[in-house]
């Protein structure tokens, strides 16, 4: 074991391969991030699609991604282990990457399925081989650590828009969308020249049992790749028929809450218990991630429509204010990885829950913002782009004290072999906010686009404010069960 990832050695010193994971996350995350802040406007300017159309879409796609890793999470732990996982899925984003810049309709809907299958063998490997490179779940590194790999997550979503976005506009939505797949491409690269520093982290955990066979013809390897093919098919036509998607994500869902709750009730209490707090976690966390979609959907439209995007004579692009939220969480990471680090060694601890509720509360506030910033627009209904910058640091600071210290709860939390389970849990809760941001992005979907963009502004203010009190709602339930979350988590009062 090299001492760098020995915890006798330092109890403070992050272990080297937690910064090659995070690399490799930095060109995953801007290839997905590339997809995210192009897709929206493609679909409305390029396919024509309607507002609520282009919504409902992009919530199905985006609730399917992080539904996957649920499943990619399973499979990895019972039978490829974390680094196969991460190679195949890898690969298969590469390849869906590069059909998406390919100019042909059925080519671009089975691409994004394609992204979907390699996402989830991909997203849940890499977070719990992050989460196997700590000494247990008190391990005083751990929360740095995942906040480091969060601030990988944002350099590759910092990078996509302003990169991808550039090319777009000079070259063709087409070409932005290559750009994707050449930065999934680098990450591969990069992951297969230096897993070997992950020693025997994420390896198959039974190589025997691969080559077994379920019946004859078929083994366990076999089925798992057949799985995948059969899932792409599905994806394809879910993504063509949405308002079934939308139905098959609520039957899943349903099944695998259903699913953790039984294999909750086969482990000892103090792991159920756990188990159950974190699922509660999640629950409120939803209300979180439903708003934070609206980034690239309602308020990516807000800002091509409504925002003065003039800066000394230059008109910024639309999707480069996708950057803003990697931007701020890179340049408050390491203020919240010294206040996370420095409370673990005080006798003041910060619950894990009192972090959610801030960042309820902050996405919440975000959105008060942009309904103050309407109030205050000019006669022509254009808004100054600074409170779009404001509204993208608060709610990003929100973030921050939410989702990294999720992905770290549930790799902490999580009893033997089942990291990967509970990890594509968390990614569940992304996958029903998606589905229900696609739904609630219609509140602020314009009925048509011969309405004066005055007339524009005042639908965007009330779908704002609608969403900003709902999250200061949601932020309050959660401050009041505090108390209850720590003793169910064990976490010291």
């Amino acid at each position: 074991m090299q001492s760098s990832d020995n915890p006798a050695m330092s109890s403070q010193r992050q272990p080297k391969s937690m910064y090659f994971l995070s690399m490799v996350e930095v060109w995953e995350r801007f290839g997905f991030y590339s997809i995210r802040g192009l897709l929206v406007l493609y679909l409305t300017k390029v396919f024509l699609f309607s507002d609520d159309k282009a919504y409902a879409l992009f919530g199905a796609f985006t609730a399917l991604i992080w539904l996957t890793p649920v499943l990619g999470g399973y499979v990895a732990d019972k039978l490829l282990g974390y680094r196969r996982a991460l190679i195949i899925g890898g690969t298969i984003l590469t390849l869906g990457y590069a059909l998406m810049a390919i100019p042909n309709t059925e080519l671009f809907y089975f691409s994004l399925s394609l992204i979907l299958v390699g996402n989830g063998f991909f997203k849940s490997s890499i977070a719990s081989l992050v989460g196997t490179l700590y000494d247990g779940p008190n391990d005083p590194r751990r929360d740095g650590g995942f906040t480091i790999y969060y601030m990988g997550i944002n350099i590759g979503g910092l990078i996509a828009p302003l990169v991808a976005g550039a090319i777009a506009v000079a070259y063709g939505w087409n070409a932005g969308f290559a750009c994707a797949s050449i930065g999934m491409l680098l990450g591969l690269l990069l992951f297969l020249w230096g897993q070997k520093m992950l020693g025997h982290r994420g390896a198959v955990p039974e190589p025997a049992k691969l080559k077994q066979k379920i019946f004859p013809g078929l083994s366990y390897s076999n089925a798992v790749y057949l799985g995948a093919t059969v899932i792409a098919f599905l994806g394809y036509y879910l993504l063509y028929h949405v308002s079934l998607a939308n139905y098959v994500l609520e039957l899943i869902g349903a099944a695998i809450v259903v699913f953790y709750l039984l294999a909750s009730f086969r482990q000892s209490h103090g792991d159920r218990n756990k188990m159950l707090g974190c699922l509660i976690l999640i629950a409120f966390s939803i209300g979180f991630w439903v708003l934070y979609q609206q980034a690239p959907m309602t308020v990516n439209l807000f800002t091509e429509r409504n925002v003065d995007r003039h800066l000394f004579g230059f008109t910024i692009p639309t999707v480069w204010f996708q950057a803003l939220n990697p931007f701020f969480i890179i340049i408050a990471t390491p203020f919240m990885n010294y206040l996370w680090s420095s409370t673990a060694r005080s006798r003041f601890v910060i619950p894990t829950s009192l972090k959610f509720t801030a960042g309820i509360l902050l996405m919440g506030l975000g959105f008060l913002v942009l309904v103050w910033a309407s109030k205050l627009a000019s006669n022509n209904g254009f808004v100054s782009g600074w409170w779009v910058v404001l509204s993208y640091g608060l709610q990003s600071v929100g973030e921050l004290a939410l989702s990294p210290i999720g992905l770290s709860m549930m790799t902490a939390m999580a009893p033997p072999r089942m990291s990967g389970m509970m990890v594509g849990t968390w990614f569940l809760a992304s996958a029903a906010s998606n589905a229900i941001a696609g739904v609630v992005a219609k509140i602020a979907g314009l009925p048509s686009t011969d309405i004066t963009r005055t007339q524009a502004l005042d639908i965007y203010s009330h779908a704002f404010s609608v969403y900003g009190w709902a999250a200061i709602a949601v932020g309050v339930g959660a401050l009041l069960l505090v108390p209850l979350l720590r003793k169910m988590m064990g976490e010291h009062q």
